[in-house]
């Protein structure tokens, strides 16, 4: 196998929106030339380009997404889980779980890389930790200046899988 790194061209776009359907017909055309370009794959991933987000998922493949959208100034809004912004108190989920039923969450950055990108004010990033478990309002308002939306819970695992979380009539649900 070569130490060459694999090159990909996505061409994205919906080509029946006159002037954006330019990246599936520019690869169309290296397509048609193939042979020409045998160390290159080209993708023409239409209109479910953003989908993308799905096959790239996991902070550490985010920042390239993040990056190349930023760079190509595509508007974007990031909608992430808390645990996207900072790992779990205890690694883990079920040992990370305070006495409320809800997880508790490391006051670091999972991937500080991809926070400098997304959250550019080092006081923003500071105070984003320093609320990490105790004021999501803080966090949603400095947040609201950028493009990244956090959910105060993961509704798949964090109210889902924790009973207590939906039993404890001491959870305020409010800031």
């Amino acid at each position: 196998m070569s130490d060459q790194k694999k090159t990909v061209v996505l061409g994205l776009g919906n080509p029946i929106m006159s002037d954006e359907g330019i990246g599936p017909a520019i690869i169309q055309q290296f397509v048609d030339k193939a042979e020409d370009y045998a160390h290159i794959e080209f993708v023409d991933v239409g209109t479910g380009g953003f989908s993308l987000l799905y096959h790239l998922e996991g902070v550490d493949k985010a920042k390239y997404v993040v990056r190349l959208l930023r760079d190509l100034e595509i508007p974007f809004l990031l909608i992430v889980d808390k645990d996207f912004i900072a790992p779990y108190l205890n690694s883990e989920f079920d040992s990370s779980l305070g006495n409320d039923g809800f997880p508790l969450y490391s006051e670091e950055f999972k991937n500080p890389e991809i926070m400098d990108v997304l959250v550019e004010d080092s006081a923003d990033r500071s105070k984003i930790l320093d609320c990490i478990n105790s004021n999501y309002t803080t966090i949603m308002n400095i947040l609201d200046n950028y493009p990244i939306f956090c959910m105060r819970y993961s509704l798949d695992l964090d109210l889902a899988a924790v009973a207590s979380a939906f039993l404890n009539p001491k959870r305020s649900h409010l800031d």
